[in-house]
């Protein structure tokens, strides 16, 4: 629980206790001066201006809600921690549970995104890789987290991985992964989303210059509507040494997991 006093009002954040979530949002409940604040989408939304040199993944700036309350650079620091909290409780265990997918729809398939780890996982992944913090809880798009989604889902690396193991690939079986190969996962697609950000902005940058696009020939694979619709089979993931190579991913420049 965090308690923060601004312009007069007391504001009390906690979390719920949520097992399934669109956002972290959802699992966040606040109070102000003793009265339920119903969080929307456009609430908490963070405008940063630089980082702690101490702690470089916690930024300096402002979290703001709907109603026109702006909340201090500390205070917004504050918030970051016990968000930060929530994280470090969540990722503190070992395995989770994947579900091999019925069908290219399943979107309870993997790590479904409705599932707090899920989030955790996305998020401290995005903040090890410099992504700007959007709002509480969220370095990411709705659009992108479906792609992540389908990415660790889908991937035929875990989905071979999960048969080999089991020997039985089942539409619906689930299986328990380690936390480090779904970590691994979600790094290598959130390159993918990295990349994909990079290109859109060396585009920008080349229209205004009047000069052509490195990127021009590359269609990158959370431009198509599903992961499955684009080739992935050149994708290695090697899950016993955390090294990934081959097709999309020899672009980027990837840790070792």
């Amino acid at each position: 629980m965090l308690k923060i006093i601004t312009d007069a009002k007391e504001y009390i954040f906690s979390f719920n206790g949520k097992l399934s979530a669109s956002s972290v949002k959802d699992i966040l409940n606040l109070t102000v001066n003793g009265t339920e604040y119903l969080l929307t989408k456009d609430d908490l939304t963070f405008k940063s201006t630089d980082i702690l040199s101490e702690f470089p993944t916690i930024f300096l700036g402002n979290f703001s809600l709907v109603d026109g309350t702006v909340f201090s650079v500390d205070d917004s620091v504050k918030i970051q921690n016990l968000y930060a909290d929530w994280e470090g409780r969540t990722l503190n265990r070992n395995t989770v549970s994947y579900k091999v997918p019925q069908d290219r729809s399943d979107q309870s398939a993997g790590v479904p995104a409705y599932n707090p780890l899920f989030l955790a996982m996305v998020n401290k992944v995005c903040r090890d890789k410099g992504f700007d913090l959007n709002s509480f809880g969220s370095f990411t798009t709705k659009r992108e987290n479906l792609f992540i989604q389908q990415y660790t889902a889908f991937h035929p690396s875990i989905q071979g991985f999960v048969a080999k193991k089991y020997l039985d690939n089942n539409k619906g079986f689930r299986a328990q992964i380690t936390c480090k190969m779904f970590e691994q996962l979600v790094a290598n697609a959130c390159s993918h989303i990295e990349g994909y950000r990079d290109s859109l902005r060396h585009k920008k940058f080349a229209e205004i210059n009047g000069i052509k696009p490195d990127f021009e020939e590359i269609k990158f694979l959370i431009e198509y509507d599903h992961v499955l619709d684009a080739n992935i089979s050149d994708e290695s993931i090697n899950f016993q040494d955390g090294s990934s190579d081959g097709g999309m991913l020899e672009l980027f420049n990837l840790p070792v997991y």
